[in-house]
């Protein structure tokens, strides 16, 4: 990425924080912000995906809490995925596992999970929550894993709850939650 791309981005991002904070959507801009570190920053880095390590759990059950299941899902289920062009203009070079822009199975796990987290909001605090999503997430693809490719990756599974475990808690106790309206 040259210094013209990087500085486009930086202004598209501006303008569309801007934007959204007078629609009274800045938590969305907050969550977007995340998941495009985990696209970019994390890619770049060689890390996103590997071992477990992701950031876009937590967005995605955060905007489906926040804003409603619907959007929740749609946050999962589309945003995560047109996300995915930042990665192929910021980030090569990219595994492509499957066709970028169009919904995957992943797609429709962070959907379904964001869906989850909202229906267990009022009766579950946050880190329970995220701690059952990410496991029912890391089950459904350990279970994708095993018809493709023959064996589940558990040690991602494992290591992806613990990191969404350890991440939730930390926004909590740094009072980052209390700033999305949590």
């Amino acid at each position: 990425m040259d210094w013209y791309e990087a500085g486009v981005l930086v202004v598209v991002f501006s303008v569309s924080v801007v934007l959204l904070y007078f629609l009274g959507l800045l938590p969305m801009t907050v969550l977007l912000a995340i998941v495009l570190i985990d696209k970019v920053v994390l890619c770049q880095a060689k890390i996103q995906g590997h071992l477990g390590i992701e950031l876009q759990t937590i967005p995605t059950l955060l905007s489906a809490i926040i804003y409603g299941p619907v959007v929740g899902f749609f946050f999962g289920f589309l945003v995560l995925t047109l996300m995915d062009f930042f990665t192929l203009v910021f980030a090569p070079p990219f595994e492509v596992e499957w066709i970028p822009g169009m919904p995957s199975y992943n797609s429709t796990v962070y959907g379904v999970i964001a869906i989850i987290a909202w229906a267990l909001y009022p009766s579950l605090g946050l880190i329970e929550i995220v701690v059952i999503c990410t496991i029912i997430k890391s089950l459904a693809f350990m279970l994708k894993d095993l018809v493709v490719k023959g064996m589940p990756n558990v040690v991602a599974g494992v290591i992806n709850t613990l990191l969404n475990f350890v991440l939730m808690r930390g926004l909590i106790q740094v009072g980052f939650l209390s700033f999305l309206g949590l």
